[in-house]
């Protein structure tokens, strides 16, 4: 059934549900409304990769908001107030930056907080491309199970 209605809407859709879902992921809503229906329409792998592909682009399109706003508004002379034992928190550590993506705002207080102080792209993009996995698996498996 998901591979007639994948080859009716195509794979031009699913480019679009992926940019829906990526900027709905930015935004304080839930892009899990997007997320359900790409497992529903491309299946159990194929809406695990659609939907770990937007929530990646989401990832970077935070940081990358988060870091120029950071840049244009000049962050950095609040360093002089932030308490000391904040400033000792390892924000950079990859612990941090995969798990702290668990929690229920955690992406967003993981892109913000990397784009904010200027934690490499880099090791931003792969602690999210671990982080991302458990809940794209977790949210194209419950769709694909309750919905067919």
């Amino acid at each position: 059934c998901s591979d007639q209605l994948a080859d009716q809407v195509g794979w031009p859709a699913a480019l679009a549900l992926v940019v829906a879902q990526a900027l709905m992921a930015v935004s304080p809503l839930p892009s899990q409304i997007v997320a359900v229906p790409i497992a529903l329409t491309y299946g159990f792998w194929e809406g695990v990769a659609l939907i770990w592909t937007g929530w990646m682009l989401a990832a970077v399109l935070q940081y990358w908001l988060s870091r120029r706003t950071a840049d244009d508004i000049e962050l950095k002379l609040l360093a002089d107030r932030t308490p000391q034992w904040l400033r000792r928190f390892p924000a950079d550590h990859p612990l941090f930056l995969i798990l702290a993506r668990q929690l229920p705002i955690g992406p967003h207080i993981v892109n913000i907080t990397a784009g904010v102080l200027h934690i490499p792209l880099r090791r931003h993009l792969w602690c999210a491309a671990i982080a991302v996995v458990p809940e794209a698996v977790l949210v194209s498996g419950i769709a694909v199970g309750i919905f067919r």
